[in-house]
């Protein structure tokens, strides 16, 4: 197999959930819900889903909105993933790529969300395109005046949607070019004013 083969989706928005995919087909994945020990878990999770496989043509990785840590980790070690194998770097958000799925799972538009902290959510708006903070009372009047889904982003970690989520976010970036550097999307207002 050639090079331009093999492409290696990271997200670590919420969780982990890694793919390895030859040309189009996804061939292997990962998942985990475990949130507060990514950078730990990792290095071993894209291990077990690439071993064997020494060129990676492309690297996609979600840039967020997310929690700090989780994309740090996430970016950071795509970073350099690609560095050291000299593969191109994709930005593709794992909340777009779930409301997506979601949306076309429930066949209505349906906005993703994602804890940030107390009393605010991160949520993806496929109606305008945008990613947004606020309250989940503001998010569901939303819902309520486009007729829009609101969803927990959670709902597509169960394997069968995760890798759904996987091959969106795959297919998402064939319409983008590559990056050298992923600037993380926080959206998150400081802790301390």
């Amino acid at each position: 197999m050639n090079k331009s083969d093999f492409t290696l989706v990271i997200d670590t928005s919420e969780g982990t959930s890694i793919g390895l995919f030859e040309g189009e087909t996804l061939i292997k994945s990962n998942h985990s819900d475990t949130k507060n020990s990514q950078v730990e878990t990792l290095a071993n999770s894209v291990k077990s889903v690439i071993e064997g496989i020494t060129n990676l043509n492309k690297i996609i990785v979600s840039p967020g909105p997310a929690r700090f840590t989780g994309l740090r980790a996430g970016i950071s070690f795509a970073e350099a993933l690609a560095m050291g194998v000299h593969s191109e770097t994709y930005a593709v958000p794992y909340l777009k790529a779930a409301s997506n799925v979601l949306s076309s799972a429930n066949g209505i538009q349906t906005i993703t969300t994602l804890f940030a902290r107390k009393n605010l959510q991160y949520y993806y708006n496929p109606l305008n395109d945008e990613f947004e903070i606020a309250s989940p009372e503001d998010i569901e009047n939303l819902g309520k005046k486009f007729e829009a889904k609101i969803a927990d982003a959670e709902l597509t970690r169960s394997t069968e949607l995760a890798d759904e989520v996987l091959k969106e976010m795959y297919r998402l970036s064939l319409d983008l070019s590559p990056v050298t550097q992923i600037e993380p999307n926080y959206l998150r207002p400081p802790d301390v004013y």
